[in-house]
């Protein structure tokens, strides 16, 4: 079943119901509504009871009844950028991504609600403030909203093209401009600008930060040309693409002269791309999501990720194995030593101690031993979240970890990754060394044999006071 798509930017608010007729793409319903200046800014909600109201009359007038839909946020509350994970099995993705992001996003990681895809040879990492997010979901929530997804405006663009080249889509509103270079279907960049003066300078204003847009992404991504340029939202006007066409020497047209659907010349893509979203079966959508995994447990399973250092693999079978003996037989043998007390007690109370009841005494003593074995091997257990999460901290953008990995009883932390080139091998070695809670650091000299991507093993030893719990 279609779920309607919500496209929210600081000037409007529209919604979008996409469905089939037969093999053809139809709109089934498509609304409107202005938002007065200022309500949104830099993305962010700046009176969420205004927001709320204009909300909520909106989807009552236009009758959209549904509780679940998929939602497109205004770029500039949103942190997105790509990281490559070079021979790295699908499978590990979750776990290498989740080892480095602290370089990642911007801020600390629990401040933040993030999400990834996976894109070609990279993955497209996305992040929002939790107090950013938490003020829109909470105007959701009181008008009746349940988002499935939340994806910043770029992604919902790049979804409404194909396998393209490069193409820089204009996404224009007021004054506010969205740029966004769309390869391969994909966002590969995007900002937000406000096009500041009037008449000539504004236009002057606007070809200046495109031209930016457009050099940057040329030189960073190693490309050689933007294909074309596609205007779209409210100030995507025909006489603006013939200007700008001239401006760059480059074919420059208007959404509505690209897209059309069932005959309905299209002027908002990033409403589209959501829409198309909302076609999805929710089980086969593996796009990126702002959104937190759900369900209370979910979000707290992520929490309790996070505070982990983000090492999925650090809860190993051999881990649990472990901790189930412990816990195990200190409850084995605690119920022994209270059922033996009980007994000797029920024996004391009748008579002084005869030979059973010494038998007895005797088994509780050869016991005792073994229990406060145990719970001197369970309080030496290695606390291993804090120190990781500190090496987390310290991991550059030219390093990759793609495993860690530790024995259960000892000190040593093994981590396996790739770095740039073999000084930011050597520049995250010593930078390790050099924490308190370090010992040794052990990086064979065989590591070094390569110049670029040098894949490396290091080999961590905490001091003993840093891995025991407090």
């Amino acid at each position: 079943m279609a779920i309607p798509a919500l496209e929210i930017n600081p000037k409007f608010i529209r919604a979008i119901l996409l469905g089939h007729s037969g093999q053809n793409l139809i709109i089934k319903k498509i609304a409107e509504a202005p938002l007065p200046d200022g309500l949104i800014s830099h993305g962010r909600l700046t009176n969420g009871e205004n927001f709320f109201q204009i909300l909520r009359d909106f989807l009552r007038r236009n009758h959209f009844s549904s509780s679940h839909w998929i939602v497109s946020l205004p770029e500039a509350a949103i942190f997105t950028t790509y990281k490559a994970f070079p021979n790295l099995a699908e499978e590990d993705l979750k776990e290498a991504v989740e080892i480095n992001l602290a370089t990642l996003i911007p801020g600390k990681i629990e401040e933040n609600s993030w999400g990834w895809q996976k894109v070609d040879e990279e993955v497209m990492i996305a992040s929002i403030a939790k107090k950013d997010l938490g003020d829109y979901l909470r105007v959701f929530d009181r008008a009746g909203i349940v988002p499935i997804a939340i994806e910043p405006k770029s992604c919902s663009i790049g979804r409404a093209f194909g396998k393209t080249g490069n193409i820089l889509v204009l996404n224009i509103e007021g004054e506010i401009l969205t740029s966004v270079i769309i390869s391969a279907g994909f966002p590969r960049l995007a900002r937000e600008f406000i096009i500041t003066g009037a008449g000539d300078q504004q236009f002057k204003n606007l070809t200046a930060e495109i031209r930016r847009v457009m050099n940057f992404y040329l030189v960073e991504k190693n490309q050689k040309q933007i294909d074309s340029i596609i205007l779209d939202g409210s100030g995507a006007k025909p006489e603006l693409a013939q200007a700008l066409s001239r401006a760059f020497n480059l074919e420059v047209k208007t959404a509505s002269e690209v897209f059309q659907i069932a005959g309905f010349k299209v002027q908002t893509l990033p409403l589209v791309g959501a829409g198309l979203r909302g076609l999805i079966e929710v089980k086969d959508d593996n796009n990126l999501s702002l959104l937190p995994v759900g369900a209370k447990e979910a979000a707290e399973e992520k929490r309790t990720l996070l505070f982990y250092g983000g090492i999925a693999n650090m809860v190993v079978a051999s881990s649990v194995l472990l901790v189930m003996m412990f816990v195990g037989g200190l409850i084995f043998l605690n119920y022994l030593g209270n059922n033996l007390d009980g007994q000797l007690a029920k024996l004391s109370q009748s008579q002084s101690l005869n030979p059973e009841a010494k038998a007895i005494q005797k088994n509780l003593n050869d016991l005792q031993p073994y229990i406060e074995q145990e719970a001197k091997i369970e309080a030496q257990l290695p606390f291993w979240s804090g120190p990781i999460e500190e090496i987390a901290q310290k991991v550059p953008q030219e390093v990759t970890l793609t495993s860690i990995s530790y024995p259960g009883t000892g000190e040593t932390l093994t981590i396996i990754g790739q770095a740039a080139s073999r000084e930011a091998l050597a520049n995250f070695r010593d930078t390790i060394s050099k924490l308190d809670l370090v010992a040794a650091v052990q990086l064979p000299s065989t590591n070094f044999s390569q110049e670029q991507l040098v894949n490396f093993t290091l080999n961590i030893t905490f001091k003993k006071e840093a891995i025991t719990k407090k």
